[in-house]
């Protein structure tokens, strides 16, 4: 058995592939799968890569499907390591990335987080792409609380930047959707509700990247999906959680609702979410917007 898996989803980014690539130390304890999503582009760089490197494992996506979800199932079932992690093709590791997760080997932990950061591509400056995880982590740090436990791990959407054990993957079967986008959205949401033993430190591993064509960009179709997984997420953590976890979460579609009104997704849009919304039971608005000393407070916040 190998100590560390590294599977990594792959479509038509060969250069940045094979940066990521030079950032994962060729240990003979860590096994990198890579999982090209039927690459349009010439890969040969890649399978060059992988010849000359036997920890590394190159497969293809014969799904029928294109999806980074469909590629991170095919390496989990290839996956061999205690401890699994999951990179973008176009991010990249630390460089003290051994040292950290070797400080993490032996222990009981369901998941490792590992603060991580984010650069521009365009401007080559610090990125905002990593502050919602990094701010989870920042307040369970500060203040390790039920609360902010239940944050970090239901409120923390990515794969990456994080140590999962295998074991626990295996053992409730979670894996991800086939979407085109938001594939680990339900696969984040089963993790954390399974997750009991957790870990966060403020160390730095890895560096996620934002470019002109990343796929958080949004389109109407995109959103389309994500609002499909996001309801799918709601009902499923409405039914798992214990009370006081999903009390203390308070999800409300509200937020996407803003998300259209930003994005300029359009009225039909807007009306066809909140359709939705009313149509699975989705709360528009969290319970404490109906208290009057809520309101209150919030309005002279702004004041």
């Amino acid at each position: 058995m190998k100590k560390y898996s590294f599977i990594i989803p792959h479509y038509n980014s060969v250069k940045s592939l094979l940066k990521l690539l030079d950032t994962i130390p060729k240990n003979d304890d860590i096994q990198i799968i890579i999982v090209d999503d039927n690459s349009t582009d010439d890969i040969s760089a890649a399978e060059n890569y992988v010849t000359a490197n036997p920890q590394c494992e190159l497969y293809q996506n014969d799904t029928g499907v294109q999806s980074a979800g469909a590629c991170r199932n095919i390496g989990l079932k290839h996956a061999h390591g205690k401890w699994v992690l999951f990179a973008d093709a176009d991010d990249y590791f630390l460089d003290n990335l051994q040292a950290q997760l070797d400080l993490y080997y032996d222990t009981i932990f369901d998941v490792i987080y590992f603060t991580p950061t984010s650069i521009d591509l365009l401007t080559n400056e610090i990125s905002d792409r990593h502050l919602n995880t990094k701010n989870r982590i920042d307040d369970y740090l500060r203040e390790p609380s039920f609360k902010n436990n239940v944050n970090l791990r239901l409120r923390n959407y990515v794969v990456w930047s994080k140590m999962i054990s295998r074991e626990l993957l295996v053992g409730f079967g979670i894996n991800f959707e086939e979407t085109y986008v938001a594939n680990d959205t339900m696969f984040s949401a089963k993790l954390g509700s399974y997750a009991i033993k957790i870990k966060a430190t403020s160390e730095v591993i890895y560096c996620v990247t934002k470019g002109a064509n990343t796929l958080t960009s949004v389109t109407r179709e995109r959103y389309k999906i994500r609002r499909a997984a996001y309801i799918r997420r709601y009902l499923y953590l409405k039914m798992t959680l214990f009370p006081n976890e999903w009390k203390l979460l308070k999800l409300a579609g509200a937020s996407q609702l803003q998300h259209i009104i930003n994005e300029k997704l359009g009225l039909a849009i807007f009306l066809e979410t909140l359709y939705l919304f009313i149509k699975n039971r989705v709360r528009i608005f969290p319970s404490e917007y109906f208290n009057p000393v809520f309101l209150i407070r919030k309005l002279r916040s702004k004041y």
